[in-house]
């Protein structure tokens, strides 16, 4: 019998001074985003399989952070929410990611991105908010690169590293707060991209 969904929840002191973070990976959608303290991971009534989980304790007293984010891909159209480093979009395939889309957020801090990609045919897009995927989606048009900064009292906080999976590349190296990622002037389509934040004063 498989297990469909869980939900977890701390009781006693240890409530008080953590909140629990969990995870799953279900079958034919991935990794979910996090959810806490009692929230469901998982799927109900779909029939579907989890296949793995993570689990952690966050404290209290301390900021916690996340970036969630999701890749329109060639041919498969928007993936499942994934987040904190988890792969979005594909390797391997040759297929083209088009847009994505982020939402970052810390319990500690206020605060949002700026970012910008830049398109097969059209180039730079103009800086825009979380509020607005970057990208394109139903132009059949290439993610060539693409640049994230924080703002507000998070930036003062917080670095947010990015790498991208290109055409014909693989992997780069990580960039962080504005950095390039991807290519331009070398009509190289992005195929997959990994984004963390980090407390400025961690590894």
């Amino acid at each position: 019998m498989r297990l469909e969904a869980f939900e977890l929840r701390l009781t006693g002191d240890l409530a008080s001074r953590y909140s629990i973070r969990y995870r799953a990976h279900v079958q034919d959608i991935g990794w979910q985003p996090y959810r806490t303290d009692g929230a469901t991971a998982g799927t109900v009534g779909q029939g579907l399989r989890m296949e793995a989980v993570t689990i952690e304790l966050v404290p209290k007293v301390a900021a916690a952070f996340t970036a969630v984010y999701a890749a329109h891909v060639q041919d498969l159209g928007w993936m499942a929410d994934v987040s904190d480093g988890t792969v979005a979009g594909t390797t391997g395939q040759a297929l083209r990611l088009e847009a994505f889309r982020l939402h970052v957020s810390s319990a500690a801090y206020p605060g949002d991105i700026e970012w910008r990609g830049h398109v097969q045919d059209v180039g730079w897009q103009a800086w825009t908010s979380s509020a607005n995927p970057i990208g394109t989606v139903g132009q059949g048009l290439r993610l060539e690169a693409f640049e994230i900064r924080l703002t507000g009292e998070m930036a003062n906080h917080y670095s947010i590293y990015y790498r991208a999976h290109v055409q014909d590349y693989g992997w780069q190296a990580w960039v962080a707060n504005g950095g390039t990622a991807g290519t331009t002037g070398a009509a190289k389509r992005i195929e997959a991209v990994q984004i963390i934040i980090a407390p400025r004063t961690g590894a």
